[in-house]
């Protein structure tokens, strides 16, 4: 039974209730349809029952107002939780969404720091090679500035009477990109020599 069936019900007993009040003041409606007086007191307790009964369906309309507001009030809570609830599902995607180009871009700067690594590692090498040839050609320039030194020094006699030192005599047999590294070398002490003086 719907709010509007009761309000018909309602009415329906206004109908009545106006119904039995003339019934009351009029002398002929105390006659029934066989012409049967009917006494008063069928009349009162008609009359109680329907003002009770116009009574509880007020208290009942009114019981049903409240709940339908209480009802709407729900329906309002209720589109508040769901849009609350949507925004939420809404930021989860999006926070997934975010989470998975961050992992896309961890992956990508772990990928480029390997690189980088792989590139030091490969300077790194490279370096040490260089080091190493510099180390042994720093070891060579002492070994021969050291040949220089000491060939300069010791004179060889000639037979035609003339002296070369031991240095012109070597340099003589020496191949010529040799000859081109004892002159540098002996350059390099030279302007040492100088420096110093």
């Amino acid at each position: 039974m719907d709010e509007k069936n009761i309000v018909y019900a309602y009415e329906r007993l206004e109908n009545v209730s106006s119904q039995l009040t003339e019934m009351e003041n009029s002398p002929k409606s105390r006659l029934n349809k066989n012409k049967i007086v009917v006494e008063y007191h069928v009349f009162d307790q008609l009359t109680t029952f329907i003002h009770e009964l116009k009574s509880m369906i007020g208290a009942l309309l009114k019981r049903i107002k409240l709940l339908s507001h209480k009802i709407d009030s729900l329906k309002d809570e209720n589109k508040t939780l769901n849009n609350k609830l949507d925004s939420t599902k809404n930021e989860l995607v999006q926070y997934k969404n975010d989470n998975k180009l961050l992992k896309i871009r961890l992956d990508d700067v772990k990928e480029q720091n390997s690189v980088l690594q792989t590139k030091v590692n490969d300077h790194n090498h490279s370096m040490l090679t260089m080091s190493k040839k510099l180390n042994k050609s720093e070891a060579r320039n002492i070994a021969l500035t050291r040949f220089v030194k000491e060939t300069t020094r010791n004179q060889i006699h000639l037979k035609n009477g003339q002296s070369i030192t031991v240095y012109d005599a070597i340099m003589n047999k020496l191949s010529p990109e040799d000859k081109t590294r004892v002159r540098k070398t002996m350059d390099l002490e030279g302007n040492k020599n100088s420096r110093n003086r």
